[in-house]
């Protein structure tokens, strides 16, 4: 019964991972120094505040370029970037970290440490980014 049940979540994970949107190497060798496009799993706008989604897998580290796109949206645009570590495909969010705007008042002082967390903790600091976004 276990394994039916793994061999189920792993046909659920490649049928996700294939939803995902375009495959991008076909761009390989139009961009200078390896670069190619990324992408942001997910953004929430409200009164011209942003808050930016980046999911990883437990363990997986954003990519150096990734990394300093996700700086750039939150120190030069002012935008807040939630990044989510956990089992993407079902959701499970195990940890998160929360890179708040750079000279802004904003309700968020974890600055940019990893912390432990559920959907519990992630639905919390969305409503309270919300508040803060709406006022």
């Amino acid at each position: 019964m276990a394994d039916g049940k793994i061999r189920n979540l792993a046909a659920f994970r490649d049928t996700k991972s294939k939803q995902r949107g375009m495959e991008w190497r076909f761009l390989s060798g139009c961009f200078d120094h390896k670069i190619m496009p990324t992408d942001i799993d997910g953004v929430v706008e409200r009164n011209g505040l942003y808050l930016v989604f980046e999911e990883k897998q437990l363990g997986v580290d954003l990519s150096s370029g990734q990394k300093r796109m996700l700086e750039d949206l939150n120190r030069n645009h002012g935008m807040t970037v939630f990044i989510i570590w956990g089992d993407t495909a079902i959701p499970c969010v195990e940890e998160m970290s929360i890179w708040r705007p750079y000279g802004r008042v904003n309700v968020y002082q974890e600055g940019r440490q990893k912390i432990r967390a559920d959907i519990e903790l992630l639905r919390y600091k969305c409503r309270q980014w919300f508040e803060w976004a709406d006022r």
